[in-house]
């Protein structure tokens, strides 16, 4: 009989696990798309939908929504069948140095009844499956879950449909200690995920990563501590939990980053922004 080892076994449970994040968590990611000046749909980023105390929400990067005011055009979310406009207000961080500067780089956007309607039927993540403080991340997994614009180009411009393909990608927490520091942060309300020219697909094959580019508000789900040997039995519980959202990559530390969810629900109860 072959033994696997624990790397193997933690691979193992990680993909499985990614698996399941991917299949009840993944539908509340939506993509963000921008009118051009022609009046086409163009596909600018992600969202996370989520529920918290009766209210619903839309979360992405605010950078996303800076987007949409510097093109001067109008923002629009995936709903269930057809595209549903932001408008209103939203609770934005502001950038200290132009929008691109910006370490927490999150905007909220509380839903109308209305705006809820319009959505359709789609999913939002509740508090039952988010992690408000989580502060360590050595040894955990993570989802990474969104629309990048490489596969989201396809876009019926006259009947003003879009195909839209989400993509998932897992991998461990890297240590971001010096992607921090260029940030100018400690690093505490960040996650930091390795990423690398190239990864391994669902069947385990090399492959070349794709552009994270649009993966921007998009959701991080924590898949557990598999460092543990017992997240490893048979028998563990686990429950895949919304715990940041993804704000960019940093190529140079290879590693992307991602604004804990704590530090934005902060926001949300105190009913502005950072």
């Amino acid at each position: 009989m072959a033994l696997e080892s624990i790397a193997e076994a933690s691979l193992a449970v990680a993909s499985d696990r990614h698996e399941k994040a991917v299949a009840t968590l993944g539908p509340a990611v939506r993509p963000i798309y921008r009118a051009t000046n022609l009046g086409n749909p163009d596909h600018e980023g992600s969202c996370v939908l989520v529920e918290l105390n009766r209210s619903r929400y839309m979360v992405t990067a605010s950078h996303v929504i800076e987007a949409g005011r510097i093109e001067y055009s109008e923002l629009y979310v995936g709903g269930e069948k057809i595209f549903v406009r932001i408008s209103g207000e939203t609770w934005r961080t502001q950038a200290p140095d132009g929008v691109r500067k910006d370490p927490y780089d999150f905007a909220i956007w509380k839903l109308s009844d209305d705006v809820v309607q319009n959505l359709g039927d789609v999913v939002y993540i509740g508090s039952e499956n988010m992690s408000f403080g989580q502060t360590s991340s050595s040894g955990h997994v993570y989802s990474i879950i969104g629309f990048p614009n490489t596969r989201n180009e396809s876009i019926d411009r006259e009947q003003w449909i879009a195909s839209s393909k989400p993509w998932s990608y897992f991998s461990v927490a890297r240590d971001g200690t010096d992607a921090a520091r260029t940030m100018g942060v400690d690093g505490e309300n960040h996650i930091f995920i390795g990423f690398d020219k190239y990864s391994r697909d669902s069947q385990g094959r090399k492959v070349k990563s794709i552009s994270p580019r649009g993966v921007s508000g998009g959701a991080v789900i924590d898949l557990g501590n598999l460092g543990d040997p017992h997240s490893l039995a048979p028998d563990a519980r686990f429950t895949p939990r919304l715990v940041a959202i993804f704000i960019e990559y940093r190529k140079t530390y290879k590693v992307t980053v991602a604004t804990k969810l704590g530090l934005i629900l902060k926001a949300v109860e105190a009913g502005q922004h950072r």
